[in-house]
């Protein structure tokens, strides 16, 4: 007979993840081609009009 998990809790946090980030200067290590650059933001609008 299978026994019943511990309730998972999830600590409360007041404050989103992406608050702590900050802007990242300096160079970059593997920059991408722009090429690359265009093949994202093409998928990225076919995405956007799947969504949409």
């Amino acid at each position: 007979m299978p026994t019943a998990l511990p309730e998972a809790r999830i600590p409360a946090n007041d404050r989103s993840p992406y608050e702590d980030r900050k802007a990242q200067t300096g160079t970059v290590d593997n920059p991408i081609s722009l090429d690359e650059l265009a093949a994202l933001d093409a998928d990225n609008k076919r995405l956007k009009r799947l969504l949409g």
